[in-house]
């Protein structure tokens, strides 16, 4: 992890979660500043799209105003955090002889990667939240569902994005086109299961989220001789 030795004593002192995830953050905001800014470019766009769809159609009923605030949240999200992704688990590769060093557990790696990604989206979705909130006017009945529909969002498809370029990114030349046929179909889905459960999408979410880190667990410490034998076959790809 390109982070200096002086950053990594202060972090060894922290349990090997929070270490590994500050590691990770302060490596995203040195080196790939410019995907974080895209991400917020994506965000500001969301913003306006939803202001706009609400406003040119007058709706006025706090439900649709939350269902259309969330489908259009959710597409942004998976957009920014997905591209950001991409680093920290490149960051994880290459730490990957000292984490085996350090003896550190695949649910560790796994959870310090998807930790990362899910405060990036909280921060996102705070940041959505209160300028559509602000901007519409809302009451604080409102403002309590916007908020907490962003937040939620933001930490579910945090773990989701996480989980989703970590199975695309398998270190071999057909990473980029597993990311890409996976992205469209996962925004798709959120934005359709948005429309039809409204709020409810979010319990979909979680459970997308935890069953990517089940198989993500099991992947980067495979227990059965044919998944450790599937994960050599990948990397002799290379």
């Amino acid at each position: 992890v390109s982070v200096s030795y002086t950053h990594l004593d202060v972090y060894k002192r922290q349990p090997a979660l929070v270490a590994l995830s500050l590691t990770y953050l302060l490596t995203l905001r040195r080196s790939h500043g410019a995907l974080l800014f895209r991400a917020l470019l994506l965000l500001v766009l969301g913003i306006a799209i939803t202001i706009l769809s609400l406003r040119n159609n007058q709706i006025l009923l706090p439900g649709l105003r939350c269902t259309i605030s969330l489908g259009i949240l959710s597409f942004t999200l998976l957009l920014g955090l997905c591209g950001i992704a991409g680093p920290v688990l490149r960051s994880e590769r290459q730490a990957e002889w000292l984490l085996a060093v350090g003896r550190v557990s695949g649910s560790i790696r796994v959870a310090a990667t998807a930790l990362v990604l899910a405060l990036c989206g909280v921060t996102l979705g705070a940041l959505h939240a209160v300028p559509v909130a602000w901007l519409l006017g809302a009451d604080s009945r409102l403002w309590f569902r916007l908020f907490a529909d962003s937040i939620g969002a933001g930490i579910t498809l945090g773990v989701v994005s996480c989980g989703l370029v970590r199975w695309a990114q398998r270190g071999t030349e057909k990473d980029t086109d597993r990311l890409l046929a996976v992205l469209p179909s996962a925004i798709l889905s959120s934005v359709i299961l948005v429309w039809m459960f409204h709020e409810l999408a979010l319990a979909f979410y979680v459970v997308a989220g935890f069953w990517l880190l089940a198989g993500a667990t099991s992947s980067v410490t495979p227990s059965g001789r044919w998944l450790r034998l599937r994960r050599e076959q990948e990397q002799g790809e290379l």
